[in-house]
């Protein structure tokens, strides 16, 4: 009977993750980007998109990939991951810096709802980008960019509280870049921060070393990529998504997969993506949730 037990309470607490992506929209060329002159060939963006979609799909800790579809009224809908930030069983509705990008988030605060994740929308003046908010385990940095301001951090923080959720919340200025994910991410405990080998990603690599030593933590590892795109990782369960079209950076995480033989590295190619400022972690919302 105990090990029965046993099992039940297993079952019950096992977890499962989800991952929502949404549709390229035909609008898509019509993106905001810092490089406005920049021409975007839409099939082969597509082409990549799908490609990244399939990757996640055949993890396998990946339970289900929901997609959304596109909304031609919002060129930048593809970038989902800026509308919302999930931590804990809740999820923070943004509201974008970028006023053209307001009403992404419907779409997604619906779907988010229907995995059963406690939803809080965030209203004027607070403004956010997820693409600022990069999570290390119960150290939460956020971005204080030209799409994030102080009353959105304020909004995460007081809204966590509120849940009783209680990370270590630090605001960290960005320089000369979209957002905070646009210089560092974290590729988890075993490998540790992914940052920019620029000057902006310079400084925040000081920023993260202080804050850990004021922590009187064990500090994690820091690896200096050589393309700034290429900082941006994905790590879905025991897989790192790399940008391969940088031969400095390719060689640089083929390197790092012999130094982590248990980690598995796959290259994804996003070239015409990132001419819209795109990245891996961009493209892609990560849900856990009760297995179902």
């Amino acid at each position: 009977a105990a090990s029965r037990r046993q099992l039940a309470n297993k079952k019950t607490m096992a977890r499962a993750l989800r991952v929502l992506v949404r549709e390229l929209p035909k609008t898509f060329t019509s993106c905001l980007r810092e490089a406005a002159g920049t021409s975007i060939d839409i099939a082969a963006a597509s082409a990549e998109h799908s490609a990244y979609v399939n990757a996640i799909r055949k993890n396998k800790l990946v339970k289900e990939v929901i997609t959304i579809p596109a909304d031609s009224k919002h060129p930048d809908c593809v970038f989902i991951e800026d509308n919302a930030v999930v931590y804990n069983g809740n999820a923070i509705i943004a509201r974008s810096g970028a006023p053209s990008r307001r009403g992404e988030e419907v779409p997604v605060a619906e779907a988010l709802s229907k995995l059963h994740v406690r939803t809080h929308t965030m209203a004027e003046p607070a403004t956010l980008d997820g693409g600022d908010v990069l999570i290390s385990g119960n150290n939460i940095f956020v971005g204080s960019s030209a799409r994030t301001n102080v009353h959105g951090f304020n909004f995460l923080r007081d809204t966590l509280k509120s849940a009783d959720i209680k990370p270590q919340l630090s605001f960290i200025p960005v320089a000369s870049a979209l957002h905070l994910k646009s210089i560092v991410t974290w590729a988890g405990d075993d490998v540790g921060f992914m940052i920019a080998n620029t000057q902006p990603g310079l400084q925040v690599c000081k920023y993260l070393r202080q804050h850990y030593a004021s922590l009187d933590a064990k500090s994690p590892d820091f690896h200096m990529v050589p393309d700034p795109i290429a900082a941006n990782v994905l790590r879905i369960g025991n897989t790192i998504y790399y940008a391969e079209q940088f031969e400095k950076s390719k060689a640089f995480f083929m390197k790092l997969a012999e130094t982590f033989p248990t980690v598995e590295f796959v290259g994804l190619n996003m070239a015409e993506m990132n001419k819209a400022d795109a990245a891996l972690t961009c493209c892609a919302i990560l849900v856990d949730t009760p297995a179902q």
